[in-house]
């Protein structure tokens, strides 16, 4: 797993600068404005819709206590965002206006 580069300069991404604010991201080597590709918008909101579907799963079919599913959501939400978003991230030069 590698972090994104930038599609004007090639210069690879800092894990800090794909944290947060993704959808457009400014190359700190040549300035160029990065947009995210259709696909790695995909990859972002696939992962909370799966989550979804887990804590209604949890939610009605199990015997857990209620306070599971805050924790399962603030556990998944940092894992995914914090740990694995950044590697999944691609950028291109145009911008998609889809999705």
């Amino acid at each position: 797993m590698t972090l994104p580069i930038c599609t004007y300069c090639q210069a690879s991404f800092t894990w800090k600068q794909c944290i947060g604010r993704v959808d457009r991201n400014q190359c700190t080597e040549c300035l160029g404005v990065n947009t995210l590709s259709k696909k790695s918008k995909m990859f972002i909101v696939l992962p909370y819709v799966v989550a979804f579907f887990i804590m209604i799963y949890i939610g009605f079919f199990t015997s857990l206590p209620g306070y599971f599913n805050g924790i399962f959501i603030v556990a998944f939400v940092f894992v995914n965002h914090v740990l694995f978003q950044p590697f999944l991230l691609h950028y291109t030069k145009e911008q998609d206006h889809s999705f």
